[in-house]
């Protein structure tokens, strides 16, 4: 959504109307009450309201409620504002991420709690770590939750064109474990911003289908390192050592054969000069003997059985459940895995 002058509500009979929108930071002060009111009178006017302007509000000491407003919050990461803030002004609705993903959408407060909270689980006891060892664990707890979703890129199927954006923000790979490149980069993102790691997205050139991959840019301390969780996952759960993680630009552009995919589409992204190795344990080309069940979904098991010794890839291969094929080892394909 790349035009906030113009909202979509969520009620499916619903079509596509123009708002009348305020930027709630933009009102002064002497005007705030006057304009709420307002706004509670006619429901196709919009408020935007940005992180500042919750504590802002705080000054009116409760005299001011969006509840009776269409008011959504509007903000770059997750951690900018709990959902018991954000249910206590009466604001409905939350915007995330709008700055780097045009696929973002709004989404109802109860969604964002959900979402939130998952997150929030997840970052769980890394409080005291180092940035670096916060990295590497979100690193490999998203790896071990969300898979690619290969159905979300196929063209013209009912269900691409309704996870066409769902599978390219939070919503997909958070509560269904499923996204594709935008949406590993975009869960990445906001993850490390709950632990207060920036990161950002960057967007790859075109390739010749006119396709594009995103990935991460990740600061640890004064220096930024580019992250491709998308391209990674899969190693981290055979217990490889990742490729593409914090890496400098020279050697994160070498260490895939896709060049382009790695090469930013604009010039002004933040340069990267070195890389951190974070994987010592993992072998290079060498799977680390780890539980094969430990942490891994059930779509993610027929890749996993590929690696198993016949006697249970066998038994794997006879369940009803999961249907496994030495096909699978090329059907992730790098060109496959675009925006």
């Amino acid at each position: 959504m790349n035009n906030l002058n113009s909202t979509t509500t969520n009620d499916s009979k619903s079509t596509e109307t123009e708002k009348l929108l305020i930027a709630l930071d933009k009102v002064p002060d002497d005007m705030l009450e006057n304009c709420i009111r307002e706004c509670e009178k006619n429901k196709n006017i919009v408020i935007r309201v940005k992180p500042l302007e919750l504590q802002r509000l705080e000054q009116f000491k409760g005299k001011i409620n969006l509840k009776n407003c269409n008011a959504y919050f509007c903000c770059n990461t997750i951690a900018e504002a709990e959902p018991r803030v954000l249910a206590k002004y009466g604001v409905r609705q939350v915007l995330i991420g709008y700055h780097e993903n045009s696929c973002v959408q709004k989404m109802g407060l109860i969604r964002y709690a959900i979402i939130r909270y998952k997150l929030e689980k997840l970052v769980e006891g890394l409080g005291k770590k180092s940035n670096k060892e916060k990295f590497k664990k979100i690193y490999i707890r998203l790896a071990n939750m969300i898979s690619y979703d290969l159905d979300a890129i196929e063209e013209g199927t009912e269900y691409a064109i309704e996870n066409k954006n769902k599978s390219r923000n939070l919503e997909n790979p958070v509560l269904l474990g499923l996204g594709v490149c935008t949406g590993f980069a975009e869960t990445l993102k906001q993850t490390l911003s709950l632990v207060g790691i920036e990161s950002k997205i960057c967007y790859s050139l075109e390739d010749k289908n006119g396709d594009c991959h995103a990935y991460n840019l990740v600061k640890l301390g004064n220096s930024w390192y580019n992250a491709d969780l998308t391209w990674d996952y899969i190693n981290i759960r055979r217990g490889r050592r990742p490729k593409f993680c914090l890496k400098s630009d020279q050697e994160f552009l070498n260490c895939g054969e896709d060049r382009v995919s790695h090469i930013p589409d604009e010039i002004n992204v933040p340069k990267c000069h070195k890389s951190i190795e974070l994987f010592p344990e993992f072998k290079r080309g060498k799977r680390k003997k780890l539980s094969v069940f430990k942490n891994i979904q059930l779509e993610s098991i027929p890749q996993v059985a590929l690696n198993l010794p016949n006697r249970f890839r066998e038994s794997l291969t006879q369940s009803t459940r999961v249907n496994v094929s030495r096909e699978l080892k090329g059907n992730r394909s790098k060109e496959d895995m675009s925006r």
